[in-house]
């Protein structure tokens, strides 16, 4: 993966570019999904710590198709 900042290059064959303002936005919109899947005592570090492991965890064993 290339974090591509300003100019924009472009990847190879086995690679992916993104951008810095498309990483902030997708992390941003896992935030407000968290955010407002948990109910309010469970917004603190620890939980979402735990759950954005648990899905990385689980991104691991899933299959992904390529395009």
């Amino acid at each position: 993966m290339t974090i591509v900042e300003g100019v924009m290059q472009s990847p190879t064959i086995h690679e992916v570019a993104l951008t810095r303002t498309s990483i902030t936005n997708i992390c941003e919109a896992i935030f407000a999904v968290l955010l407002n899947e948990l109910p309010k005592e469970a917004h603190s570090i620890d939980v979402f710590d735990f759950l954005l492991s648990e899905t990385k965890d689980m991104i691991h064993s899933k299959p992904i198709k390529l395009q």
